[in-house]
C-alpha cells in the first residue's frame, strides 16, 4: 500500500526527509507482518471481524457527530444510520464470541465485554429512544 504523505506549507526539506524516512521504516516493520494464509484460530477470526466493524462504526460516528454539528439536511438520519450499524455489528459480535467461545481466551482484554459492552448497549438504546421521541414531538 502506497502512503501518502501530507505536510504543512513550510515544513523544511530535511523534517520531509526525516518523516519519509520514518514512514519508511513503519513500511518495512510490516513486510514483516504474519502471513494471512496460515489458519486463524476462533480468536483471530473474532478480533478481525469485530475490528472491521469497530472501523465502519467510528467512521459513521464521526459523520454523524459532524453532521449534526454542522447543521446537515442529512444528519437525523446520519445517527440513525450509525445507531443501526453500531448496534447491529455490537449484537453480531456478541453472538460471535458466545458462539466461538473466545471468553476463556481474553486474558486482560475481558474487560471490554464484562464492562464497556454493557455500557455501549445502554446508549444505543438511549439514542434510540432519543430519535424516537424527537421525531413524535416534530410531528
Amino acid at each position: 500500500m502506497d502512503l501518502i504523505l501530507v505536510v504543512p506549507d513550510g515544513t523544511s526539506g530535511e523534517d520531509k526527509r526525516r518523516l519519509r524516512e520514518a514512514v519508511e521504516c513503519v513500511e518495512a516493520i510490516h513486510g514483516f507482518r504474519k502471513n494471512s494464509d496460515h489458519p486463524q484460530g476462533p480468536l483471530e477470526a473474532f478480533a478481525r471481524h469485530t475490528a472491521i466493524g469497530d472501523m465502519v462504526i467510528t467512521v459513521l460516528a464521526w459523520l454523524s457527530l459532524i453532521a449534526l454539528r454542522a447543521g446537515w439536511r442529512l444528519a437525523i438520519p446520519a445517527v440513525w444510520l450509525f445507531n443501526l450499524v453500531g448496534l447491529g455489528d455490537l449484537l453480531l459480535n456478541l453472538g460471535h464470541g458466545v458462539r466461538l467461545q473466545v471468553a476463556s481466551q481474553l486474558g486482560a482484554a475481558w474487560f471490554g465485554p464484562a464492562f464497556i459492552v454493557p455500557g455501549m448497549l445502554v446508549i444505543h438504546v438511549l439514542v434510540f429512544v432519543f430519535l424516537v421521541r424527537s421525531k413524535a414531538g416534530a410531528v
